[in-house]
Order: C-alpha cells, then sequence, then structure tokens
C-alpha cells in the first residue's frame, strides 16, 4: 500500500467534504447535538468547509492518499495567542480523519506528524486540538503522541 502525505489543493475539497460527513456521522455518539450529515444544509456547509480549509492561507490543509485516493486529512487553523498569555502564534487541529478501513495503518500518525513538521518549519512550536472526553481512543491516539490535557470543556444541555 502506497501512502503518500501532501498538502491539499481545491481539486481536493469535495472529497474532503464526504470525508468530514463521514466523520461527523462517527461523532454523533459522542455529541448527539450534531445535526445529521444527510441533511442538504450539512452537506452544503461540509463543502463551504472544507472549500475554505483548502484555500486560506491561515489554514494548513493535509490529505493522506492511498493509491491516488484520498482516504484522510487534518485540517487546522494558525493563530496567535494573546491577552493573559505571551504572544506566540500556534495552530489549533479542528479535524483529523481517516476513513475506518484505513485506520490502523498509521496514516493518522503519518498526517499528524507532517503537520507537526510544517509547525517546525513555520516556527510554530505550539499545537493544540480538542477531542470528546468520551472518545477514549482518540485521547490515547494523541496521548502517545505527546499531546497533554490542559483543560476540560463542560456542557450541560437544559431540557
Amino acid at each position: 500500500m502506497n501512502i503518500v502525505i501532501r498538502e491539499a489543493d481545491e481539486d481536493d475539497s469535495d472529497r474532503i467534504a464526504d470525508l468530514l460527513l463521514k466523520m461527523q456521522d462517527e461523532e454523533k455518539k459522542f455529541d448527539p447535538l450534531l445535526k445529521s450529515s444527510s441533511s442538504h444544509e450539512m452537506q452544503e456547509s461540509a463543502k463551504r468547509y472544507a472549500h475554505n480549509a483548502v484555500k486560506n492561507n491561515d489554514r494548513i490543509t493535509l490529505v493522506a492518499e492511498v493509491d491516488n485516493r484520498v482516504v484522510g486529512f487534518i485540517i487546522a487553523k494558525i493563530f496567535t495567542y494573546g491577552g493573559i498569555y505571551d504572544k506566540e502564534r500556534a495552530i489549533y487541529i479542528s479535524d483529523l480523519y481517516t476513513e475506518k478501513e484505513y485506520r490502523g495503518k498509521g496514516i493518522g500518525s503519518m498526517l499528524l506528524h507532517a503537520l507537526e513538521d510544517e509547525a517546525r518549519k513555520r516556527d510554530i512550536r505550539i499545537l493544540e486540538l480538542d477531542t470528546y472526553a468520551e472518545s477514549e481512543n482518540s485521547i490515547q491516539f494523541y496521548s502517545r503522541r505527546g499531546y497533554k490535557a490542559v483543560d476540560i470543556r463542560m456542557r450541560k444541555v437544559l431540557g
């Protein structure tokens, strides 16, 4: 199996949108407030989001290809800390996804490592992300790669 990690281009945006919808379906078990990925509204939203992720200069979007087919992606936003923090550029990883049938083959690790290499090239030393508290696989994945929990977001849904 030939795995290639590369920067995403506009031709990838529809495929990334499809994968975003698959990711959302899988995340619904952790967050029942997520909208249905089958709705026209969500499909259009995923297309816009993927297009912007590929096009905007403040984003880094990488894809993983297996045999010339995109099977995973990572989307990250470059931002600058301010306020109570020392002013420093950082990267927020908003999305990392690999199709189910390609998991366990190191593709997620390769995407994350490629993003970290890109951060180093840009002299960015802080990477952050959110993951679902109940997603033990995700927490273990990131922990094994040196990511540590810094804070916890809590939610209450009033009935």
